[in-house]
């Protein structure tokens, strides 16, 4: 994939709400070593969008952000809000979030807070985006991996069998 052009910058945003902070900051963690390994990092900037209640949970992922946040050292390029008005969550939390810092970023990406990514997707995602400036939306196909329940072992296993399958008939029917 191309290298985005200087000044370019996509939002990697995962909306949260009383998830596991340290999970969440793991695995944004290791996405973005994996976008260091690309030698692209400096084209995305990557932000924790909170709806957390629980005190706790909500102190937790603060601190997890700062010790990450320190870690980077200046510019950071890890950012992390707690909204004090929290209406609807995740939705309104994402739409709140374009509202105020949208302007800045000419892509969004956002992922589930079990999300992982590698860097090479995400860049390879930035790239079918500006060789078609008319897409609304690309969504990659989930692949769930390290299940434990019986339920989910057997969906891993399907998805592993299926999965891309599936995805080719749903891009045949959907189109462009």
């Amino acid at each position: 994939a191309q290298a985005p052009e200087e000044g370019f910058k996509t939002a990697l945003v995962m909306p949260v709400y009383n998830e596991d902070p340290e999970r969440v900051f793991a695995g944004l963690r290791a996405i973005d070593r994996s976008l260091q390994e690309t030698g692209q990092a400096e084209g995305f900037e990557i932000f924790v969008l909170s709806d957390t209640r629980d005190p706790d949970i909500w102190v937790e992922e603060e601190l997890q952000w700062r010790k990450w946040a320190v870690e980077q050292g200046r510019p950071a390029r890890v950012f992390y809000r707690n909204r004090v008005e929290k209406k609807s969550r995740k939705s309104v939390n994402l739409a709140d979030f374009c509202r105020q810092w949208g302007g800045r970023y000419r892509y969004m990406i956002v992922l589930d807070a079990d999300s992982l990514m590698s860097g090479s997707t995400l860049v390879e995602m930035v790239a079918r985006m500006e060789r078609n400036p008319d897409v609304a939306l690309i969504q990659v196909p989930p692949v769930p991996v390290n299940r434990v329940s019986l339920f989910a072992r057997v969906l891993q296993f399907a998805s592993s069998l299926y999965g891309r399958i599936f995805v080719a008939g749903l891009s045949y029917w959907q189109g462009d």
